[in-house]
């Protein structure tokens, strides 16, 4: 049930809006079809009942007509009982030419003209115009005015003379138009401008009409040409002559102007040049009093400014003793830091370094005295298993080793003169140069046989002639003994150098450590 009423409401209020909606369109063209509008330059007359009584209708007192005009506005039109007709108002150019027609004196002749024509402004002959021509097109209007203004132009040109119409064209232009406007009105119009164009003949009247004219116009044209020479010539040498004059009196009057400019320059220069010697001497007078008394101002000037100039010096002396004194302070308390500062620094390097080194330089002689130690020992048994060797198998072993060295013993000797790029014998006389070299090599030998004999006990002589007997084992054991306590001793020695280097550094520390204190005390 709601919903059905619902239904039944949109639909009423539907219908409702669109009644609403035609009634507007309706109204709205009403209102189109009613309201009428008249351009600036439009006219609107409005035919009809109910036209009003106001000063725009107007009222034809003889047959009861009547019509309403409204210009540049608007007005509404009541329906079916008035009509609205727009009339342009502009104005229209036209053309207007007669066919040959015959002045007063018999002579035919031809005319162009041209009107300015537009609707009359006034309600009456808007009334007529709106009675005669409302409702025809304006190729019609204009052609029923065309033959009204050309039968008013044949009708002026057939009632004057050629010579009239020719030289009182404008006094012509204006009778025509006082006569045209006249009908003119009449129909609803007026003219503006009516005026001949043109006026033609095709006999040659007009041509013969101005040939006197212009014979004359040449003969006046001449003779006044003439006379306009011959007075020219006569006034031109009237000119030269006062021209000639006016040049003589004016180049006497320059020579008699020079003579007195002269005469006057030469015045003024003496007066000058003796103006300009009193000016110069005392400009000469003033410029030295003036440059005294400058000399002394600035003298003045450099008195007050040397002595400125000295308290400023004394001010910035000051300034700059009071700002080096600071600096050096500055300066000084930062060296004295920094040297507190390097001090504290060398001196725990210094001590680090020490130590480092002490322990390395102990390290390396426990190291070397141990090599050393391996090394005796090392040699030591291998000479007493050589000793034994030598005990068991005798000098047979010993001579089996002392050859096998031989070749070694021989080429050690030797070797230094391989180095000997050349050599040169001199011989004395005895023969026996090249012998002597030779026999330097086996001086050699036998002077190195003493010294391994000096130096370890082994008589090579002694072994080599008594290989038999048990003396040379005997000898090279006793050299065995020899080398090892040597060797011992060497081992030893250096042991005991190392523990001396191990303590020389606290030594070093100590002396490092008071020079710290004494920089810290400076």
């Amino acid at each position: 049930m709601n919903f059905l009423q619902d239904v039944l409401g949109l639909i009423i209020t539907g219908v409702v809006i669109f009644v609403v909606l035609i009634a507007a369109l309706i109204g709205y063209i009403m209102f189109k079809r009613s309201y009428k509008t008249a351009k600036s330059n439009e006219a609107l007359i409005i035919t009809g009942k109910s036209l009003g009584s106001d000063e725009n209708v107007f009222t034809d007192e003889t047959n009861g007509r009547r019509l309403k005009v409204v210009r540049g506005g608007g007005v509404f039109i009541k329906p079916l009982v008035q009509v609205a007709e727009p009339v342009d108002l502009t104005t229209s150019q036209l053309m207007v030419q007669t066919p040959e027609v015959y002045t007063s004196q018999g002579v035919p002749v031809v005319a162009d003209a041209v009107a300015m024509v537009r609707i009359g402004s006034s309600l009456h002959q808007i009334a007529n115009f709106a009675e005669q021509f409302l409702g025809k097109n304006k190729s019609d209007r204009d052609q029923e005015i065309v033959e009204v203004l050309e039968g008013h132009l044949r009708s002026a040109l057939s009632s004057l003379t050629v010579e009239e119409i020719y030289q009182s064209r404008e006094r012509f232009n204006e009778q025509l138009q006082e006569v045209a406007e006249k009908d003119l009105s009449k129909m609803g119009f007026e003219i503006t401008s009516f005026a001949l164009k043109d006026i033609r003949d095709e006999n040659g009247y007009l041509e013969a009409l101005g040939r006197p004219r212009i014979a004359e116009a040449k003969k006046n044209a001449d003779i006044a040409e003439s006379n306009a020479e011959r007075e020219t010539r006569i006034h031109q040498a009237q000119m030269d002559k006062e021209a000639e004059e006016s040049e003589y009196k004016h180049k006497t009057e320059i020579a008699e102007a020079r003579k007195n400019n002269e005469i006057r320059e030469s015045s003024f220069k003496q007066e000058n040049e003796k103006a300009r010697a009193q000016a110069d001497q005392a400009y000469a007078l003033e410029k030295s009093i003036n440059d005294r008394q400058l000399k002394e101002q600035e003298m003045d000037v450099r008195a007050v400014e040397l002595s400125k100039q000295s308290e400023l010096e004394e001010i910035e002396i000051e300034r700059k003793e009071k700002q080096y004194e600071g600096e050096v302070k500055k300066k000084a308390d930062a060296e004295r830091y920094a040297s507190q500062q390097q001090a504290d620094a060398d001196k725990y390097r210094t001590i680090a370094d020490a130590e480092a080194q002490a322990e390395t330089e102990r390290k390396r002689g426990e190291a070397e005295a141990q090599i050393i130690r391996d090394k005796g020992q090392a040699e030591a048994a291998a000479k007493e298993q050589m000793a034994e060797a030598m005990s068991k198998y005798g000098e047979a072993a010993v001579l089996e080793m002392m050859i096998n060295m031989m070749p070694d013993f021989a080429k050690a000797v030797s070797e230094p003169m391989n180095n000997i790029d050349s050599v040169k014998v001199i011989d004395t006389g005895s023969g026996q140069g090249v012998s002597n070299l030779a026999g330097s090599v086996t001086n050699n030998m036998a002077v190195m046989q003493d010294t391994l004999k000096e130096t370890t006990g082994i008589d090579m002589k002694a072994l080599l002639e008594n290989f038999a007997g048990g003396e040379g084992a005997q000898m090279l054991a006793q050299a065995a003994d020899t080398n090892g306590k040597t060797e011992e001793e060497s081992a030893a020695s250096t042991e005991q150098e190392s523990s001396t280097e191990e303590e020389a550094p606290p030594a070093e520390e100590t002396d490092e450590t008071e020079a710290v204190e004494e920089d810290k005390e400076q």
